[in-house]
């Protein structure tokens, strides 16, 4: 199975270094750079979305595995305005199968969703897909 995923495999970055890698591949303004570090069942618990904005979020998931990838989008399905966009890096990873991985916490966090519709937008990269959210 390609890429291969085990424990700490991808511990080896600093915030610093993740924020630097964003911002020197993206055009984002690094004051509307919010990056989540620690255990997501617990630092998403404390992180609130700006419900007041004027502008779609962009949710980057990029967890590796379905425990993960579960406990994040349960929270972006919560926290998610109209107009979102979803970015699963890790969607087709597990050669696509529809019940390993991420593509299976998508399925399982929005099909018949009460808050939120998922709509699948387009592939990108080699293993990752993208997502509009739409509130019901």
């Amino acid at each position: 199975m390609a890429p291969a995923f085990s424990e700490g495999n991808f511990k080896g970055l600093s915030l610093n270094a993740v924020k630097e890698i964003i911002l020197r591949s993206t055009d984002f303004d690094a004051n509307n750079l919010f990056i989540v570090e620690g255990d997501f069942r617990k630092s998403l618990k404390e992180y609130k979305v700006d419900t007041k904005t004027n502008f779609p979020l962009v949710f980057h998931v990029d967890c590796d595995i379905y425990s993960s990838s579960k406990v994040v989008l349960e929270w972006v399905a919560q926290n998610a305005l109209d107009g979102s966009w979803l970015l699963c890096d890790d969607y087709w990873t597990y050669r696509g199968h529809p019940n390993m991985g991420q593509r299976r916490a998508v399925s399982e966090v929005f099909t018949n969703h009460p808050r939120v519709h998922l709509s699948r937008y387009s592939n990108y990269k080699g293993f990752s897909s993208a997502f509009i959210i739409n509130l019901k």
